[in-house]
């Protein structure tokens, strides 16, 4: 780091960049709030996405349930005896 002061009552500042250029796909800097906003765990969730998970979770199961009573109806069993 080099550093120059002027005239002016204020000190300036003259900043050497020596960083090597690295692809952009490589590393991504972030503070701390930034990289915990983008981790995201099931135990971390809004009160809207637990009901909206609740809910699917709910219609999956009445589907299931639904269809399983549609095929239980159309069975017809085919009990034929033979004498």
């Amino acid at each position: 780091m080099v550093f120059a002061s002027g005239a002016a009552s204020a000190p300036a500042y003259l900043v050497q960049d020596d960083t090597v250029p690295c692809p952009s796909s490589s590393f991504v800097l972030m503070t701390p709030a930034e990289a915990q906003a983008v981790q995201w765990s099931p135990l971390n969730l809004s009160t809207e996405d637990g009901a909206a998970i609740s809910v699917v979770i709910v219609a999956t199961w009445a589907a299931a349930w639904a269809w399983r009573m549609i095929v239980k109806t159309l069975d017809t069993g085919d009990d034929v005896s033979t004498s």
